[in-house]
Order: C-alpha cells, then structure tokens, then sequence
C-alpha cells in the first residue's frame, strides 16, 4: 500500500484525477487532496492486517495476506500505466 501511495502521490498530479480508477479514491483527491488518500489508503492496510491477525496460521491467513499484496500490487500497476500512457 506505501508503494501504491507513492507512484499515486507521484503520477496523478501529472496525468490528472480522472486517471485514478477507484472512484472513492478519486473523489476524495479531487475533494481535499492527497492527505485523504493516504488516510483513506493507511485504513485499508489497517483492515487487511487485522484481517491477517484474525485468521489463524495456515492457508486462510496467508489468503487474506496475498489478497492485500495483490491491492497494493494492482495499485501499483495501474498508477505506473496511467504515467506511460499519458
């Protein structure tokens, strides 16, 4: 998710709001910036590692960690293309 923040703090005020595909996301940067996108962003790491913590060891726990990883992993991705694509 700290990746994911860095190339959206990084690309989306070079290729614009509109880029970013998660209307919620989207909404709160056109609305206050960038701190509630952080804020919003450190909530949803706050729920995948409770999600993690609540999960006893094994398969499910590490589900709910991959899950979180593949969040961030998208995140990542898609504010890298939207910066080529520009």
């Amino acid at each position: 998710m700290a990746a994911d923040l860095i190339t959206f703090s990084l690309v989306v005020p070079l290729v614009g709001g509109e880029a970013e595909m998660n209307p919620i996301m989207r909404n709160g940067y056109a609305t206050f910036g960038v701190m509630v996108v952080a804020l919003l962003k450190a909530i949803c790491t706050l729920a995948i590692v409770l999600l993690v913590l609540r999960c006893r060891p094994g398969p499910k726990r590490w589900l709910s960690a991959g899950v979180g990883v593949f969040i961030g992993v998208v995140g990542v991705i898609g504010n890298t293309t939207a910066f080529v694509m520009r």
